[in-house]
């Protein structure tokens, strides 16, 4: 498919005229041409465009190809493999290529019981690109444990390891890491019991950092339709508790988690002067959701101010800044106070961050400082899209 297309936004305001080619295969073998079996399926895409940027010839070749593979062994036991290879490459002019490309390989054996199902899984994700320094590779194994009697509390355990680094230079990443997680429920009548603990051990090598994180939560809830039906009532109940220990090269420092009032946020290149907006989604809990309205982090993206509310003035010594995959290295922080959310006066600390692959986030950590409002404005090249 070929066309001339108007871009109406930014440096694209020009007509472009750009040849797409998409090429969309589904492979799923079937009938006697290829007599293969049916439990092996894959796919393959590849998307080709070229055009004009800035004035300079841009071309760019996305691919993705996948591969699965499944059996049942036993009448409960199943295995079941899959590869998946992606890779993403931009050519702008006589510039170098821009390329990132990614390797999943994975393999679980299964055993469905109809009173529990047990798993153990070993994958190992790769991820590469121009710039040696943001390559990453994660090796995970994992067993998990649940039962099905819904005669009884029903029970769900998780054991995983994982080793990221940078084969290219262990020395800048490097984190070993262990998660406990167990989870009960049970169900008495209208009324619906749970309890979650998850203990995660984090090791960072490069950097003699030892982070270790407890959390509890326990929640109770129930539904009553008195009046033949004509009126719900409904009640719950949560409880959550989080504690992390962090160690520095042996020394020992306790991090508490502080409430917010609320979360806030704004791009804007003047941090001395400029309200934050609130966002709801940026301190709700969730780390494994990205934020919305979207905040992007990545390549080129400065300037973000991403600070919280606390109610009243508090002592606060760190930031944790939670992505949704992994990211560069390169992003500095800066911190900065406020009374009013209006006017804002940087802080004369020296700031250390870092970015925890096993948790996905920057760790900002400074001196001690005591306000109600506390932002860290976002600075760098990210070099990790």
């Amino acid at each position: 498919m070929a066309g001339c297309t108007r871009y109406q936004r930014g440096i694209w305001a020009r007509t472009v005229c750009a040849g797409l080619v998409v090429i969309l295969l589904i492979v799923a073998w079937s009938g006697s041409v290829l007599a293969l079996p049916p439990s092996i399926s894959g796919s393959l895409r590849i998307d080709a465009a070229d055009g004009e940027y800035s004035g300079n010839d841009q071309s760019t070749l996305n691919q993705r190809y996948s591969l699965n593979w499944s059996r049942r062994m036993f009448p409960y036991l199943n295995v079941r493999t899959t590869f998946s290879y992606s890779r993403v490459g931009t050519q702008t002019g006589s510039a170098e290529e821009t390329w990132r490309e990614q390797i999943r390989p994975l393999a679980e054996l299964a055993w469905s019981h109809p009173h529990f199902l047990a798993n153990a899984t070993a994958s190992r994700w790769e991820s590469n690109s121009v710039d040696r320094t943001t390559s990453l590779i994660r090796e995970t194994l994992a067993l998990r444990l649940s039962t099905r009697s819904v005669e009884f509390p029903l029970m769900a355990l998780r054991i995983e390891g994982s080793n990221t680094y940078n084969a290219f230079n262990r020395l800048d990443r490097d984190t070993r890491e262990r998660l406990y997680d167990l989870s009960l429920s049970h169900q008495v009548s209208n009324h619906r019991f749970l309890y979650n603990f998850s203990l995660r051990e984090n090791n960072i090598r490069s950097s003699d950092v030892q982070i270790n994180q407890a959390y509890h939560q326990f929640r109770w809830n129930q539904t009553s339709r008195p009046f033949t039906n004509r009126l719900r009532i409904t009640s719950e109940y949560r409880y959550a508790h989080r504690e992390e220990l962090t160690r520095f090269g042996g020394a020992v420092t306790t991090f508490y988690e502080i409430p917010v009032v609320a979360a806030l946020a704004v791009l804007d290149p003047s941090p001395e002067l400029s309200t934050l907006d609130t966002v709801a989604t940026l301190a709700d809990g969730n780390t494994d959701v990205p934020v919305f309205p979207e905040i992007d982090l990545g390549e080129s993206v400065e300037d973000w101010n991403l600070g919280v509310d606390l109610g009243f003035a508090q002592t606060v010594n760190g930031m944790y800044v939670y992505m949704d995959r992994p990211s560069g290295s390169g992003v500095t922080w800066t911190i900065y106070q406020s009374s009013d959310n209006v006017t804002w006066e940087r802080v004369a600390a020296t700031v250390e961050s870092v970015f925890n692959t096993s948790f996905n986030r920057y760790e900002i950590l400074f001196s001690e400082v005591e306000s109600r409002y506390i932002k860290a404005v976002a600075g760098g090249l990210n070099s990790v899209g």
